[in-house]
């Protein structure tokens, strides 16, 4: 385990050593310095591992990336994706690779846009004149009601 950085307030972690008149890049350097290359750090009430050498950060990104690459669960976050269904929040497992894998050959192949394979754009596009319409009636209702006093 990494060994945790001293200076920690109640509640707050270290939240007001990143939060003062240096900037958060050099505190962080000065805690490696006294710390070592990898130390964790309390951002609220959450632990945060901090990793400042170049072989162990590839380490952590390619050995142990199933390990570390789990997000915080939050009842916020649950509630608002959708029980983690979007992908910037969805957790590290086999649902997480199934939405990796299909924005790969969109991404990959951004000139194949034009087939439009899934037919996603075309509903996209359908969607948004759609709210467009509503979003417009509900202007044009506001606008009524304010001339009419």
């Amino acid at each position: 385990m990494a060994p945790n950085a001293g200076g920690s307030w109640p509640l707050l972690g270290h939240l007001h050593l990143l939060g003062g008149p240096l900037p958060a890049h050099l505190v962080l350097a000065r805690m490696a310095d006294k710390y070592g290359p990898i130390f964790t750090i309390s951002l609220g009430l959450r632990k945060a591992m901090v990793v400042n050498a170049w072989a162990v950060a590839k380490e952590c990104l390619t050995t142990n990336d199933p390990a570390l690459a789990t997000r915080p669960k939050s009842v916020s976050s649950e509630v608002m994706t959708y029980n983690y269904a979007m992908i910037g929040f969805s957790l590290y497992g086999p649902y997480w690779r199934q939405l990796i894998g299909r924005y790969v050959l969109a991404d990959g192949f951004r000139f194949m846009r034009w087939l439009d394979l899934g037919g996603y754009e075309k509903a996209m596009k359908r969607t948004a004149k759609k709210l467009d319409r509503v979003v417009q009636r509900w202007l044009d209702e506001h606008k009524g009601r304010w001339l009419l006093g």
